[in-house]
């Protein structure tokens, strides 16, 4: 990998969401970041009903413009982009259209739901999101308990235009034998297009990309790996497709 890493899904802007609670943490996470190789990183704090994460675009974008600002100084290896990830809502997609953040103001949307929902729920979430003009990307695909139990829907997906994200740390350690196997048939098949981190804090939830990109390489050869980690993220970040 000689460009080095992207990641496209993370939690490390300040006081936003459930990741970072200070830029002492951000500043920490970065360096994780930069040591396991990552050189371009997506911010994509939570976008949920206003109830649950008080984010606005105005506290988005000064809490990025200050972690640019810190970045340059310490970590100026790292090219830095803003992005969210929309927990979808019909009511917001219908109302407040506005508010969701395509990453570095593309047409591509990190999108999740619950683990819990069903099938005809995450279908019509990235239906309605299509028909909006935007481009899902399914955010940590492998939580979604009707995708797991018939592998066959998320097929449907990537035949609809809906691009497929995988934590790096469900790769390293799936949750049970099941996601083990699923995960497998994806990669096998192709049908992961972006590995991320989905990091929120040093200690439970840290970035972990080499040792992900390596057992991926092995399993799954190298063209792939530096696809999913690198390579697929740069095209759609200049808004093309894969």
């Amino acid at each position: 990998m000689q460009s080095g890493f992207v990641d496209v899904h993370c939690h490390i802007l300040p006081g936003l969401d459930d990741g970072s609670s200070s830029m002492k943490m951000t500043k920490e996470l970065l360096r994780l970041e930069s040591e396991e190789g990552v050189r371009l990183i997506v911010f994509t704090p939570h976008l949920r009903d206003p109830w649950m994460h008080k984010i606005t675009a105005e506290n988005t974008e000064n809490a990025f413009r200050a972690v640019k600002e810190m970045a340059a100084e310490e970590f100026p290896e790292l090219s830095l982009y803003l992005g969210s990830e929309f927990m979808y809502s019909g009511l917001v997609l219908e109302e407040h259209k506005d508010w969701i953040r395509p990453m570095n103001q593309t047409r591509f949307v990190l999108v999740e739901f619950m683990p819990t929902d069903e099938w005809t729920r995450i279908r019509t979430g990235v239906l309605d999101l299509l028909q909006a003009g935007f481009d899902p990307i399914l955010a940590h695909f492998e939580r979604y308990a009707c995708l797991v139990e018939d592998p066959e829907r998320v097929y449907e997906l990537t035949e609809m235009g809906v691009y497929i994200q995988s934590n790096t740390g469900a790769a390293l350690h799936p949750e049970n034998r099941k996601v083990k196997k699923f995960l497998k048939t994806m990669f096998r098949d192709g049908q992961v297009h972006l590995m991320a981190t989905d990091c929120h804090d040093p200690a439970q939830r840290a970035p972990h990309v080499r040792d992900a990109y390596q057992l991926i390489a092995k399993k799954f050869g190298e063209d792939y790996a530096d696809d999913i980690f690198c390579n697929n993220a740069l095209t759609l970040l200049k808004g093309e497709y894969l």
